[in-house]
């Protein structure tokens, strides 16, 4: 049964981008559906998809979609490459994919969004700490170009909020410049990125309990 609902939500999606999957179109398109833990479709879920720019100083394709009430999202005019994509709901979870779309193809997704879980093993009941959000973007040369390997940190800026957790976390961009910090607490953060060779960038942001938040940054020389 569910899995004629998901089936259902995915052909429903790809008629809201107005053509079916034989029908050309310009760039490729995105289709999917966002279901919870139980496998049941999720509606009013936030879903991103970022990916990389294609030319030089170019920024990269990015979007975002409120999904209606069967789950399902779409994105029309996708030009090819990699993505990623991100999901989220309040008291439900968050989910992440990485995709590629291809000209005159229609890229199907699911997302199963996974609660947080306590120390304990179950689910962490609400306390004084907000929803986590979560940090994404792509590293770019002076050039415009991607740059894979780049180191990306994200450090906090509010001490006495994160007194006793950790402050800070680091990661590395992907073949395609891309990055993501997922369970970022809400606060003010400080992005840091540097590759040698290429040269350093950082930027201050604010993060959004049950948000995505977005950031590219261009390396600079010394």
């Amino acid at each position: 049964m569910k899995a004629k609902i998901l089936l259902l939500g995915i052909a429903v999606a790809i008629l809201s981008l107005g053509f079916g999957t034989s029908e050309a179109h310009a760039n490729g398109a995105v289709s999917g559906v966002v279901i919870d833990a139980d496998g049941e479709p999720v509606g009013g879920a936030v879903v991103s998809i970022t990916g990389r720019a294609h030319q030089r100083g170019e920024r990269p394709f990015r979007a975002r979609f409120e999904t209606n009430d069967n789950g399902t999202f779409g994105f029309r005019d996708v030009p090819a490459g990699h993505y990623h994509i991100i999901g989220g709901a309040r008291e439900v979870g968050m989910a992440r994919a990485r995709i590629e779309v291809q000209d005159d193809e229609v890229t199907n997704v699911e997302l199963q969004l996974r609660g947080r879980v306590g120390r304990g093993g179950g689910d962490r009941e609400d306390d004084d700490q907000p929803d986590p959000g979560s940090v994404t973007g792509q590293i770019v040369n002076a050039d415009g170009d991607p740059v894979a390997g780049a180191i990306v940190a994200v450090v906090s800026q509010d001490r006495r909020r994160h007194r006793g957790r950790a402050r800070g976390a680091r990661t590395r961009t992907d073949d395609q410049g891309m990055f993501t910090f997922e369970n970022v607490h809400e606060g003010n953060y400080l992005v840091l990125a540097w590759a040698r060779g290429v040269g350093r960038a950082r930027e201050a942001i604010e993060v959004t309990a049950g948000e995505e938040t977005e950031v590219n940054l261009t390396l600079q020389g010394r």
